[in-house]
């Protein structure tokens, strides 16, 4: 068979291939080719690829965010980001059989997440550039750094990201752990004979005693008042910056359970004279986000707690010593948390 015909021969056959002369030699014409050597490539069409080596084009964004163990909601954030743009797990960081797309180097958190176009990918990227200058986002203020690029992968099922894979409970997610409290809000394990617990509690007692215990919550952030020690440091140990909360109601308070807190609390009417000791009564309106929250929340007030015009809140009260300096810390908290609702509702979608 000469070559021309085995040429015109691939080509009925829907092949294509580029005949490459041998470089050691030169050939004036076909039949001097019996002398040589004539390199041929191959290309053939898609459908006829081998499939273990097939590959598919995706988009990477790999990104980090310095110093992340210091502010909590982070990674909850994220997760949020990534289910929205639809992104997957990227293979490669698959380890112990588990799916990894957010991990710690130290205090900064690391990502890395793909994505099957390059639209999706730059928007997530746009995302998270724009969350360190979004105010009541968890990222406002943080170190982002993000890089895109296009990779090729061997084609294999991906996992989508979804934001109900985000477990605030996990252990690898330390900003949003018990044990690091500290950093945040600062929390204490309080004695039900203490006179927080009496008198700061906005719970009924029976969901404390015998077993459980209320813990000692900042209003105004213990991080606030690191980073702001000329304005705020004073209120850190000042016991009228403190509510007596249960565990469940403190993760709904500072969401630390939740994307968003689901409820957020106001100082009121503060009577003119003590009534308890040195104590003076404030009134403290308790609201949720929205009403799948009022249940689980106004159901554990203590006695005495009274409906509001406002289906969404009730009002309760507590005796503290110093009414201007809680009614203050509890206004500080009540804008962040109002800062973080905004946001919160600005970035979920309508629903028809």
């Amino acid at each position: 068979m000469t070559i021309n015909s085995w040429y015109h021969e691939l080509q009925e056959e829907k092949k294509w291939i580029h005949p490459v002369r041998n470089t050691a030699f030169e050939f004036p014409d076909e039949d001097a080719a019996e002398d040589g050597e004539i390199h041929v490539l191959v290309g053939l069409p898609p459908s006829a690829s081998v499939a273990s080596s097939q590959q598919t084009a995706l988009w990477l964004v790999r990104g980090s965010i310095a110093d992340a163990l210091s502010t909590k909601r982070v990674r909850c954030r994220l997760y949020r980001l990534a289910g929205t743009y639809l992104g997957y797990y990227a293979p490669a960081r698959r380890t112990g059989g588990k799916n990894v797309a957010l991990w710690y180097e130290d205090k900064t958190l690391c990502v890395q997440i793909l994505f099957t176009t390059e639209e999706n990918a730059l928007h997530f990227d746009n995302a998270l550039q724009e969350e360190p200058v979004t105010l009541g986002s968890p990222l406002h203020g943080q170190e982002v750094t993000t890089s895109v690029a296009q990779v090729e992968v061997v084609s294999i099922e991906l996992k989508r990201i979804y934001f109900v894979h985000y477990d605030p409970q996990e252990s690898e997610l330390p900003q949003d752990t018990m044990s690091s409290i500290s950093l945040t809000s600062s929390v204490s394990i309080l004695d039900a004979t203490s006179d927080e617990f009496r008198y700061q509690r906005i719970e009924h007692e029976g969901h404390f005693l015998p077993y459980g215990n209320a813990e000692s919550c900042h209003l105004v952030s213990k991080k606030q008042s690191r980073d702001h020690k000329r304005e705020f440091a004073k209120y850190d140990r000042d016991p009228n910056n403190r509510l007596a909360l249960s565990r469940d109601m403190y993760g709904w308070f500072d969401g630390m359970s939740s994307e968003v807190p689901i409820v957020k609390m106001l100082a009121g009417s503060v009577e003119e004279r003590p009534s308890i000791g040195s104590r003076y009564k404030v009134e403290v309106f308790v609201k949720v986000l929205d009403a799948q929250c009022t249940d689980r929340v106004f159901s554990r007030l203590k006695a005495k707690s009274t409906k509001t015009d406002d289906p969404l809140m009730m009002k309760t009260f507590v005796h503290v010593e110093n009414p201007e300096t809680f009614c203050f810390c509890m206004k500080w908290k009540h804008d962040e948390t109002d800062e973080l609702w905004r946001s919160f509702l600005d970035m979920t979608p309508a629903v028809d």
